[in-house]
């Protein structure tokens, strides 16, 4: 059997997602537990005044590094921010997170594009409309998790299967430090 921890982070100036999930593939079958997940409490929103900045920046850095400590993930996997149209200071705060990521943290680390993990996300089954709609947590901390399991697919090399969808659902809601979305199911 070889397992995984992997920390997911969909980056955004404002709406940041993260999530750690454990991958363990057991004779070709693949199991996937989401262990903790949530919207970033730090995210980098400002670029004007120095010394916030600095501050800002270490307790970024902090919190991200506490998602890897705390769970010892040993890969962290991150979306490239693509803007679609003009995105001026989204753009800028983003790319500072990506690389204070990159250059701070020591673990292996891989940044992947949009539509290379949802693509292959869909082709194990999974529908993200239907889970955005279906999960009471945030569409990036379904993203954050989908980028994880993407880690852990490849890393694990599994064999293409069926998602249980419900569970990591579950999984998901039960673990989320962000407060849960009223929806009708």
């Amino acid at each position: 059997m070889r397992e995984i921890v992997v920390v997911g982070h969909d980056l955004g100036s404002k709406n940041y997602g993260w999530a750690v999930v454990r991958g363990r593939l057991n004779k070709s079958q693949i199991s996937l537990h989401v262990i903790e997940n949530g919207m970033l409490l730090n995210p980098i929103q400002q670029l004007k005044r120095r010394k916030q900045l600095d501050r800002h920046l270490q307790k970024y850095l902090e919190e991200c590094q506490s998602h890897i400590s705390q769970h010892k993930a040993e890969f962290l996997i991150a979306e490239r921010f693509q803007s679609r149209g003009l995105r001026g200071l989204t753009v800028e705060l983003v790319g500072l997170m990506l690389g204070a990521l990159w250059w701070d943290l020591e673990l292996p680390k891989q940044l992947v594009a949009a539509v290379t993990w949802k693509n292959e996300i869909k082709k194990w089954g999974v529908d993200l409309d239907k889970v955005y709609k279906k999960s009471r947590t945030q569409r990036h901390q379904v993203d954050a998790m989908f980028l994880a399991i993407y880690a852990i697919i490849k890393i694990l090399k599994a064999p293409r299967q069926k998602l249980k969808l419900g569970h990591l659902i579950k999984d998901l809601e039960s673990t989320s430090k962000a407060r849960l979305i009223n929806r009708r199911r």
